[in-house]
This record gives structure tokens, sequence and C-alpha cells, in this order.
């Protein structure tokens, strides 16, 4: 499982980059059912990612909610690792797992700004129903009136974060509205297995164009990874 991960990514040189700076995961959006001014096509992902070292891992974040769909992205892309977005069956996720068995596969689970007593049974009660059929979970925020459920650029109640790390008992990636500032204290607070970032890292200009700002990117990582082995121990 990865500690860092750089997503959105759209250009081949941007993904390398991630790479060098230490980062060990590196996504790329594809087949969309939401917002995302970031998504490419599959072969455009491969583009992307087959150039990186085998050390890191190369993620599909998908939207599509079929083992048949999601499967063919595996073959297109060669990814090692999904992240699921969707409202999708167990059933789907063990059809995959079949398929690929040794490709990571992780949920993604809504956290609100704040959560409230419904929020809160929701969100554990959809990670207990995948808790044995996914590797890991991460934990993100969404934007209904933007239509988006990833790459909002927002921060979600950390401490529902925190406390759903306790419950399920599985690596936890912390998403949502991190950036070089904030993440040190994203995970003093949360202490997640690892962290996941794309608008917080682009560079200036328009939002969603999926471009990376270098300095942001290593200082990113840089940050993320020192506190992550204060709050861990230095192990990878």
């Amino acid at each position: 499982m990865f500690r860092v991960k750089i997503c959105g990514l759209v250009h081949r040189a941007d993904a390398l980059a991630a790479a060098a700076s230490g980062a060990d995961a590196v996504g790329c959006l594809v087949g969309v059912r939401h917002r995302a001014e970031d998504a490419v096509s599959a072969k455009e992902a491969h583009s992307i990612l087959d150039r990186l070292p085998r050390s890191v891992h190369r993620v599909i974040v998908t939207h599509l909610a079929r083992a048949d769909e999601v499967s063919s992205l595996v073959f297109q892309t060669g990814c090692s690792c999904l992240q699921l977005h969707a409202d999708i069956p167990v059933e789907e996720i063990r059809a995959v797992r079949e398929k690929f068995p040794s490709v990571l596969i992780i949920k993604a689970l809504s956290v609100e700004g704040r959560m409230n007593d419904a929020d809160w049974n929701r969100l554990c009660g959809e990670g207990n129903g995948y808790l044995n059929d996914v590797d890991a979970f991460v934990l993100d925020s969404k934007n209904v009136e933007e239509d988006r459920i990833g790459g909002t650029g927002r921060v979600h109640d950390w401490a529902a974060s925190r406390d759903i790390i306790s419950l399920l008992g599985k690596p936890i990636i912390l998403a949502g509205g991190l950036n070089p500032k904030n993440v040190a204290q994203a995970v003093d607070t949360v202490r997640p297995y690892g962290v996941d970032v794309n608008t917080g890292v682009e560079a200036s200009g328009k939002r969603g164009d999926g471009r990376k700002d270098g300095a942001r990117l290593r200082l990113f990582i840089q940050n993320a990874r020192r506190a992550l082995d204060r709050v861990h121990g230095c192990r990878q």
C-alpha cells in the first residue's frame, strides 16, 4: 500500500516528477460519471503511467461500477491499483478481484464537511459493507452542489476520519483539501496510513487542467513523509 499519492495527472512529465520527488503512487482519473476536469482516457492514462518505476503504484481512479468496465480499465492501463469512487456492489468488486488478484483495490468513502449522527452511521455502514473485499479505504470530500465526489479542494471532518480509522482496522488514505501547508497537521490529527492530493498541488491558473506545480509537489511530498514518519515511525 502507498503512503503518498499524487492524483489527477494528465501529463507524463508531472507523473515522473512526482515519482522522482518521493511519491510512491501516481493516479489518473478514468471512466468518470461526475464532474472532473482532469479526467483522461484509458489510452492517455497508460501513456502517462507506463514509464513510472515499478516501485511506484500506478493508480486508476474511476466512477465505474460494473466489473466488466472496471476490468477493461485494468487491461488497457496496466494499473497496479484501483481506487473505486462509485457505489459499486460488493459482488462486482469480487469479480474484479478474481480476474486481477494482484491489483490493490481501494474503496472511497465520502466524508462530509461536518458529520452528524446520520452521516456517521452511513459512513460506518458503508465501510463495514466493503471491509472484507478491499485492501484499503480513502476518505475523501465531496461537493454535491458541483457534482464532485473527489478533487473538491475541501477539507472535511478530520475528527470523523480519525474515528473511522480505529473502527475499520484497514489502511486508511486521507484525501480532501490537503496541500503543502496543512498536510502535516492533517497527519498529526487523523493519523492515516497515507495521504492523497490533487488540487492542492495544482499549478496556478485554470482549475482542473491537471498541471502540477513542481515546487508545491515537492513540498507536499516532503511535508507528508516527515509527518507520516513522525506518526508511524520510519517505515515504508
